[in-house]
């Protein structure tokens, strides 16, 4: 096999440069944690108004932080939270209740013994 006796030029275009600024993602991001946590603020304290029960409160707490872990993940947390935690706070306060009701029968069947 003999060279084919072609040759190639190179050619590049012209150099380009780009303006780096990690700090605005950044500013972005701390601007979207601080939106999302007066928007997590607000919504429970719409809930413990709802509630005006005390002893849910940390339970109100509680599933609005788990609600904000997820709304992260959606992408689109401001978006998503307020629909999350609903759901989390609904759940969580349904399971206190049968926390609750399973701890006095519980007292209960422990004072008939």
């Amino acid at each position: 096999m003999g060279s084919l006796g072609n040759t190639l030029a190179a050619e590049f275009a012209p150099e380009v440069r780009f303006d780096v600024r990690p700090n605005a993602a950044r500013a972005e991001r701390q601007l979207v944690v601080e939106r999302l946590e007066g928007l997590k603020m607000k919504l429970v304290a719409e809930w413990m108004r709802k509630t005006r029960n005390p002893e849910t409160f940390s339970v109100i707490r509680w599933a609005a932080s788990e609600a904000v872990s997820l709304a992260w993940l959606s992408g689109m947390p401001l978006l998503t939270l307020p629909v999350l935690l609903d759901e989390k706070v609904a759940e969580a306060l349904n399971r206190h209740a049968r926390q609750k009701l399973i701890r006095a029968r519980s007292e209960q069947l422990f004072l008939a013994a």
